[in-house]
Parts: structure tokens; C-alpha cells; sequence
């Protein structure tokens, strides 16, 4: 009787294992086919984006706006032009010019002014002299604007200590140029001029690109009395 009783659990017990088995397999398959349906579902709900035009399409049929269209070259260009404006693949692949490279400005071999901007440099200011010196018809002040300056100003002051009288007594700036007629004896054309034995001096000379400037500060007096003169120059640049 016992041993009957042993093999009837024996397989009580079997069956009950074979029971959470399957119960167990069932429930696996019922997870995932229940997870891949929602998953589906949330795929197929999901909207899609639309394109979003930069410009009001009713704005955009204005011919006063249609007029002022610009076509974008590079690798924005799909992305700021609508899907009606942008250039077909097969036809730029083809190598065939588009609309926007037909009409792109050429860029000029030779920089205006406004491009040489940025190459200015900031420069320390230029003392060209201070102090005393003796002057006998002309003495010569050379100084040069270096390459890339901007706005550059001379300013300063000079007097002579001791009155001559002399019709030619002042101040002169000339470029270089202008110098070389001087010493021929043409003093027409100055860059600035101050008649006097005194005077003082404030003006702004042209900028500068890649070769510097030359001008000469000449103080004039009597060729035939030597006199002392102070004077202070200074080259700024803003």
C-alpha cells in the first residue's frame, strides 16, 4: 500500500511540474505577442512631420517677393529653399548648370578699400620729435606711416625762440614727392602749411595698404640767421 502511495505522488508530482511549465511557456508567449501588437499600434499612430515653409505661401506668390528671391549655393541650400526650388539630383550629378550658378556674382580679383578693413593694425603712437633744434633756411623732419595703418594723424606744435622776420619762417608737411619739388625750388603744393614763426598742426594723413608712406615735416626761416626752435610731432592712429 505504501509503495503505491509513493509512485501516486511520484506522479502528482510530475504532472503538477508539467502543469508550470506550460503555464509558464504560455504566459511568455502572451508577453510577447501582446508587446509587439502595442508596439505596432504606437508605429503606425505615430503622425508624420510635414514640411514647414520659411515664408507664407500666400507671401510668397507676392511678385514684389518673387522679384527679391534669392537662390542659396552650398550646403544649406536644401535646407532654407522649398521642395519646388531645389535643384534636381540627376541633373546636378549630370554635371548641367543650374539656375543659382548661372546667376551667382563673380567675386573681383582686386579688394576695394571697405575689405582691406579688418587688416588694419592697431599701432602704437609715433613721436617724431621733441625737443630743441636750430633751424638755417629748412630743416628736414622725415617720417615714414608704416604698411596697414588707419587713420593716421599728425599733431604738434612748434615755436621759434628768436624773431628773424623772414617771409618764409613756418612750417611745411610734403609727401615724398612733393619734397623732391621743393628741392628744386617748387614749394606749390603742400600737404599742409603754416605760415609764421609759431604755429601748431592737427591733420589727418591717408591710410595705408601694404607699403608704407613717406612725408617730411619741413620748418623754413631765414637762410642766413641760425634759430633755435622747439617743437613736439607726434603720429597717432585711431
Amino acid at each position: 500500500m505504501s509503495k503505491f502511495r509513493e509512485r501516486a505522488a511520484s506522479v502528482f508530482r510530475l504532472l503538477l511540474t508539467a502543469a508550470f511549465v506550460f503555464a509558464f511557456a504560455y504566459d511568455v508567449v502572451y508577453l510577447h505577442n501582446g508587446w509587439q501588437s502595442v508596439w505596432r499600434k504606437q508605429v503606425i499612430g505615430r503622425p508624420t512631420q510635414a514640411y514647414v515653409p520659411p515664408i507664407d505661401p500666400a507671401l510668397a506668390r507676392d511678385p514684389d517677393i518673387q522679384a527679391a528671391k534669392l537662390k542659396v549655393i552650398g550646403p544649406l541650400g536644401g535646407k532654407l529653399q522649398a521642395p519646388e526650388e531645389q535643384p534636381d539630383s540627376d541633373t546636378a550629378e549630370a554635371g548641367e548648370p543650374t539656375q543659382a550658378s548661372n546667376t551667382a556674382t563673380p567675386v573681383p580679383a582686386t579688394p576695394s578699400g571697405a575689405d582691406l578693413v579688418g587688416r588694419f593694425k592697431r599701432l602704437p603712437p609715433l613721436h617724431i620729435f621733441r625737443g630743441r633744434l636750430t633751424v638755417q633756411g629748412y630743416r628736414d623732419l622725415p617720417f615714414e606711416v608704416p604698411p596697414h595703418a588707419s587713420f593716421p594723424r599728425l599733431s604738434g606744435t612748434y615755436k621759434q625762440l628768436r624773431h628773424t622776420h623772414s617771409p618764409k619762417a613756418g612750417l611745411l608737411v610734403l609727401s615724398d614727392q612733393q619734397f623732391r619739388d621743393f628741392m628744386h625750388g617748387d614749394s606749390g603744393e603742400a600737404v599742409f602749411t603754416s605760415d609764421g614763426p609759431s604755429g601748431t598742426i592737427e591733420i589727418a594723413l591717408s591710410a595705408t595698404r601694404v607699403d608704407s608712406q613717406k612725408y617730411h615735416l619741413v620748418i623754413r626761416n631765414s637762410a642766413s640767421v641760425t634759430v633755435p626752435v622747439d617743437a613736439d610731432f607726434t603720429l597717432t592712429f585711431e
